[in-house]
Parts: C-alpha cells; sequence; structure tokens
C-alpha cells in the first residue's frame, strides 16, 4: 500500500512538474487577490522561485475558482479507532 501511495505520489507531482515547466511564462502576472500577491515585489531570488512555484500550484488547482471555493461537500465513510478499537 505504502508503494502505491509513493507511485502516486511521484506521478503527480511528475505532471506538475510538466505541466509548470510548460506553461512556466504564458502567464507571468499575479492577481492582486491572490493570497502570495503580497510578496511580487520582493528582491530576495527564494522569494521569487518560492513565488512562481506557488502561483503555479494554483494555477494547476483551478486559480480563481479554487481560491473562491465556498463550500465542498464530500462523500465517503469515515472511522477512528481509540485504542486499538473502533469508536461509534
Amino acid at each position: 500500500m505504502r508503494r502505491v501511495a509513493v507511485l502516486l505520489f511521484v506521478l503527480v507531482a511528475s505532471a506538475l512538474a510538466a505541466f509548470a515547466q510548460t506553461h512556466a511564462g504564458t502567464q507571468s502576472s499575479v492577481p492582486p487577490n491572490w493570497p502570495t500577491a503580497q510578496f511580487a515585489g520582493a528582491k530576495d531570488p527564494g522569494v521569487q522561485k518560492a513565488l512562481q512555484i506557488l502561483n503555479q500550484m494554483i494555477r494547476a488547482l483551478g486559480g480563481e475558482a479554487w481560491l473562491n471555493v465556498s463550500s465542498m461537500t464530500s462523500e465517503g465513510r469515515a472511522y477512528s479507532f481509540y485504542h486499538a478499537s473502533p469508536t461509534a
């Protein structure tokens, strides 16, 4: 199970890296309402690289649509354990 999780993580990270690399120069401006906009004027190269990566991540997640989610629902089952016994 752990191998599957690691493999899935590597595949997703590779896909995001490839997407970011191909779309690196297409949208360089940061919308002013994004949480990272406050760092856009920083001169430190480390801050600039982190800003670029975070903005690519936000774009990959859906940009404005992802930032403006007001409610979310999900379906499924959840279980919890306490002292190796399932709880109700």
